[in-house]
């Protein structure tokens, strides 16, 4: 790895000389020392890993075009900056990145190379976070104990962290779907059904509330049968008219709905929100049918808007299929029961 790193800075160094910047040879040598800092400098400008020179203790001083993509500014505007404090840079679980663990200022602080390190930084042209590799390599002056100029390398791995994390969100899924269907066929308590239901589905959309309303067979209302915290016990029980509130008009038309934002939406119950103190967001509700008859709704909740696609959907239905036949399973035993005491 240390040779690749100082091939690599030989590489970019060469090419950071500029074309004018030969030395005192003549002849062939001359021409084909010019040749080759001609074609560093090609590599340099159109290289997709993005190279930027930062003073030890100052400023960058020089940029490629693919360091000015991947940072969303022009190397004008970088030479005031420093790739520490000239951006907002986040860690890989989403908390700021202090500019003393920046890989640049290690790499001077230690005088080693740091090799990719992933951080992700904030593109202030899109305005979204562009996730990268970085490496910091200190270059020394002939003589000194420390360097004078830090050369870093930023690969763009947004577009794999992408990938990787509809993996991760696609192994959750079928996570989901399998434990969901252990404990539906491993227990016929309504109870725990509904919480392994509402737990399951909030660990894997990361959600602020899950709820499961049933429907009450004498009055037609649904019932806020079981939820999950913040505001569990404010909500369990609560009735709602059919039709009335996100999870009435998915009953209502036993279809399911997707809500981007509640609070625009005049469909929503917002009762609820001042009995909970939450403000209501992102919405999920999908009716429960059991042998085409309708039990319930599935709703989820989030305070953020825009959280849910059609994936999210489509899996929960996979669940709420699943878990509307073990609740009516539940439920005729459980009056089974009842009638033989």
């Amino acid at each position: 790895m240390k040779q690749y790193d100082r091939a690599i800075h030989r590489v970019l160094e060469s090419a950071a000389a500029g074309p004018g910047e030969t030395r005192d040879q003549a002849g062939r040598d001359g021409n084909r020392l010019q040749e080759d800092r001609d074609r560093y400098r090609a590599l340099f400008e159109t290289m997709a890993l993005g190279v930027v020179y930062q003073a030890a203790g100052g400023p960058i001083v020089l940029a490629n075009p693919a360091a000015e993509q991947i940072l969303g500014r022009p190397l004008a505007e970088m030479r005031s900056r420093t790739l520490q404090s000239g951006w907002k840079v986040i860690r890989e679980d989403g908390s700021d990145l202090p500019g003393d663990s920046h890989p640049v200022s290690v790499a001077v602080e230690t005088g080693e190379a740091v090799c990719g390190a992933v951080m992700g930084f904030l593109n202030p042209l899109s305005r979204e976070i562009r996730w990268t590799s970085v490496s910091a390599v200190p270059r020394f002056r002939a003589g000194a104990d420390r360097p004078f100029q830090v050369c870093a390398t930023l690969a763009d791995i947004t577009e794999y962290r992408q990938v990787a994390e509809t993996l991760q969100q696609r192994n959750r899924q079928l996570e989901l779907l399998n434990r969901s269907g252990q404990t539906f066929n491993s227990t016929l308590d309504l109870d725990t059904i509904l919480s392994t239901i509402l737990e399951e589905v909030r660990f894997l959309l990361d959600v602020t509330i899950c709820s499961v309303w049933l429907v009450d067979p004498e009055s037609a209302e649904l019932v806020c049968h079981m939820a999950t915290d913040p505001g569990r016990e404010l909500v369990q029980g609560w009735r709602l008219p059919m039709g009335t509130g996100i999870a009435g008009w998915a009953a209502g038309r036993r279809e399911s709905l997707i809500v981007p934002d509640a609070q625009v939406d005049e469909r929503h119950y917002r009762e609820l929100d001042a009995l909970t103190g939450l403000v209501s967001r992102s919405m999920l509700a999908l009716p429960l049918l059991a042998r085409d008859d309708l039990i319930g709704v599935l709703e989820v909740v989030d305070e953020r808007a825009n959280c849910f696609d059609p994936t999210h959907l489509a899996v929960l239905e996979l669940v709420a299929a699943t878990a509307a036949n073990a609740i009516e399973n539940a439920r005729l035993i459980q009056a089974q029961r009842e009638q033989w005491e």
